[in-house]
């Protein structure tokens, strides 16, 4: 599986008992929607899948201390299902910093994933844009791949 993103957040899902994979695009809008924890739980729901036994892979995507938005998008995060106070700060009158992979990384969290289970990659794609394309930062018409796969 596969999924196409620039500074968006990919997000890869592996289950060792179930032997299940999944590829997550999390923008901001699947952010806020909280689309990784939909998934995850779909698969604990539906799938048979114990949260401690899944491994999360939350690839290079904008890190908080490049990642503005404004109050629109800051008003939509306040609305998720947990306290999410604590990724975001105000940069000033009209920006904050949000820190994307965070919020990802409590929603797996609230489900049952083992925090040593899940790795957040330090990468940034607007700061290694020599390593990954970057939407934000030069309006590159290209997209970074993120694969799982099952041998």
């Amino acid at each position: 599986l596969l999924t196409f993103h620039a500074d968006c957040c990919p997000v890869l899902l592996y289950h060792e008992r179930e032997e299940l994979i999944s590829a997550i695009h999390s923008g901001w809008r699947g952010t806020v929607q909280e689309i990784a924890g939909k998934t995850t739980k779909y698969l604990i729901d539906h799938e048979n899948c114990d949260p401690r036994y899944f491994h999360a892979y939350i690839g290079p995507s904008l890190e908080q201390r490049n990642f503005e938005a404004m109050d629109d998008i800051i008003d939509l995060v306040k609305q998720m299902s947990f306290d999410t106070s604590s990724f975001y700060v105000k940069k000033d009158a009209n920006h904050y910093l949000l820190n994307s992979k965070g919020l990802i990384k409590q929603q797996l969290l609230n489900l049952g994933v083992p925090e040593a289970n899940i790795e957040v990659s330090p990468y940034c794609t607007t700061e290694h844009d020599d390593l990954f394309f970057s939407y934000r930062k030069n309006k590159s018409p290209y997209r970074n791949i993120s694969i799982i796969r099952m041998k």
